[in-house]
């Protein structure tokens, strides 16, 4: 399996600095191009005029370098000095790290020399606010997708447990940190190897990988980073190298929730025969009578626009090779829509395909009353989208209806 798809959005920040707090599609639109120097949004994701995506040039550099090495030997590479005649080296050098295991990159306070500093590590005091929820985390600038997908859609389905857990979490704190429970099979929950409550910053004191919506939360960094100590067998702090790690190694989402919550890993390929063998329909398997997901499922689109009749990201605003929580199915105006909400925490979607909303399930024991599309990442694209450009979907069946 290739890696996931970089955040775009994230490395716009380490480019150029944040987006505006609260851009609209438009004002986010504007910021993409700008940063990356391109006149329409569809040659960053697309490619135009024969020429290959511009995020396809920083997927090159981590294809190209697949072992450790310097930055200096990273930066001399033929694949890296492409996107130098585009961006310029210091640009460029800011990304690396984040796209390639840079050996000498570090996130220590001290610059020593031989080393390159990304960042810092910043001690948190929250690890909630107002309880976890399905809103809180965004993906940062490592293509773990698929951790945060299942993050989301864990809180989503299962939001009861989940909020437990993080609470057992919490109770758990000590001197040593929080210890996060990983599922181990049969033999139960691990709850070992507490990490310390910091958290990677870069230089202009901005969250470097997975944070929350809400500022002062620390509960979606923190668990990315116990996953990588897990993942990575580690008894220290990660390193820029660890965290990167997580997103080459090609984990699938419903296994990374099976991990986080327990239960059993199911998946359903993408198929192209009757309706109902295709993924929409079931999705409506696994959703409850408001059309709610209640089990956790996210799906993950292919890797580029050919395996989908050429409906890419200039036409449904989906991103390649990326995973999704999958929230539930919506009806407007006599149309069929699947709800999806985005790690990146935003999404530019398409009016000509996506639902207005809100949308309004009503309460129950999964997700929420109601829901604002096209805000925080959520849209609800048509099951037709859904269908052809999904790859594949996977959910987690929990052992029991209080098992998370």
């Amino acid at each position: 399996m290739k890696p996931w798809s970089v955040n775009p959005f994230a490395l716009a920040e380490l480019m150029e600095g944040a987006p505006p707090d609260g851009a609209d599609a438009e004002a986010l639109a504007g910021f993409l191009t700008k940063v990356y120097q391109v006149a329409d949004l569809a040659t960053l994701f697309d490619g135009s005029g024969g020429a290959p995506a511009r995020l396809d040039l920083f997927r090159a550099v981590a294809e190209a370098v697949r072992d450790p090495q310097n930055l200096d030997d990273v930066l001399a590479s033929h694949a890296a000095k492409q996107l130098i005649d585009l961006y310029g080296k210091d640009v460029v050098a800011r990304v690396l790290p984040f796209i390639v295991p840079v050996a000498n990159a570090v996130l220590d306070a001290q610059d020593p020399v031989g080393t390159y500093r990304v960042g810092a590590w910043r001690t948190v005091d929250q690890i909630t606010v107002d309880g976890p929820s399905w809103r809180d985390p965004v993906q940062g600038a490592i293509a773990d997708c698929y951790l945060v997908s299942a993050m989301i859609a864990i809180a989503w389905s299962l939001p009861a447990p989940w909020q437990a857990r993080i609470a057992q979490t919490q109770a758990r704190r000590s001197g040593a940190g929080v210890p996060f429970a990983f599922y181990r099979g049969a033999s139960g929950v691990d709850w070992r190897a507490p990490v310390r409550t910091t958290i990677p910053v870069s230089t202009r004191g901005h969250p470097l990988y997975t944070r929350s919506s809400q500022r002062e939360e620390a509960w979606p960094a923190l668990l990315e980073k116990a996953f990588v100590v897990k993942l990575q067998g580690l008894e220290s702090e990660p390193t820029p190298v660890d965290y990167r790690a997580i997103g080459a190694v090609g984990v699938e989402p419903q296994i990374a929730a099976r991990m986080l919550a327990g239960g059993h890993a199911r998946t359903r390929v993408n198929v192209t025969g009757s309706p109902a063998d295709r993924l929409s329909a079931h999705v409506r398997k696994l959703t409850d009578e408001r059309g709610v997901t209640r089990v956790p499922v996210m799906a993950w689109t292919f890797d580029g626009t050919h395996d989908t009749g050429g409906l890419g990201w200039r036409k449904t605003g989906l991103f390649h090779h990326h995973a999704y929580a999958v929230l539930g199915l919506y009806r407007e105006d006599e149309r069929d829509y699947v709800v999806l909400r985005n790690p990146y925490g935003n999404s530019l979607f398409r009016p000509d395909g996506c639902a207005v909303g809100p949308w309004n399930p009503g309460p129950g024991a999964h997700g929420d009353a109601v829901v604002t599309l096209n805000t925080n990442g959520v849209i609800a694209i048509g099951v037709q989208w859904f269908n052809r450009c999904m790859r594949k979907m996977g959910w987690l069946e929990p052992v029991s209806p209080g098992h998370a």
